[in-house]
């Protein structure tokens, strides 16, 4: 509800004036008694000018009836009834509530969305680490392997320069002037160049 703007309190059995000002019937009586004009007045508002006296009808010709009207007319507002702003309040409760529990539900579930985030995390941190092992057992695995490609192809170059000893007999056996104990002691050791 609007205040008077004279007493600038809440308005008491509210009037309105031509310039379409509410004041308080009581405060506005006041007003105009304490003007300096017993036919006009002042909006204590805006200060525009109104009539405060009206004419008797019975010398006024009738057509002009219906236009002449009080200056001063009382003003019925209407209250919104407490019904409604009770059924206001009590929506705007069961809303809350509402709201509340939905709130409730969301921490809820986020709760059982952080524990899963946690569990997928050390899982994560778990299949690292085994990458990790797994990445670097390779690097052994290829350490090794390669230790063994060169030996084996050591192995290889040895073996394709070696002879058996049967072929050191028979080239023993071509050439006779190299004394026996030489042959036997170069059998299967080292190549005869």
């Amino acid at each position: 509800m609007s205040d008077c703007g004279i007493c600038l309190e809440p308005l008491k059995k509210p009037v309105s004036i031509p310039c379409g000002h509410i004041h308080c019937e009581k405060c506005l009586r006041s007003h105009i008694i304490n003007g300096k004009d017993a036919l006009a007045s002042t909006c204590p508002t805006c200060r525009q000018a109104f009539h405060i006296a009206t004419p008797d009808l019975a010398v006024v010709p009738e057509k002009y009836h219906k236009f002449i009207q009080p200056s001063i007319r009382q003003v019925y507002i209407d209250v919104p009834s407490i019904s409604k702003l009770t059924k206001e309040v009590g929506s705007l409760k069961t809303q809350i509530k509402e709201l509340k529990r939905k709130t409730k539900d969301l921490d809820t579930l986020c709760e059982t969305y952080e524990h899963q985030l946690a569990i997928c995390d050390q899982k994560e941190r778990d299949w690292k680490l085994k990458v990790e092992n797994l990445l670097f057992d390779n690097g052994e695995l290829r350490q090794e392997c390669e230790s063994l490609k060169s030996s084996i192809c050591m192995s290889q170059k040895f073996l394709s320069s070696w002879r058996p000893p049967f072929i050191y007999a028979v080239a023993m056996a071509r050439t006779p002037h190299l004394p026996q104990e030489v042959a036997w002691t170069w059998r299967g050791r080292r190549r005869l160049s």
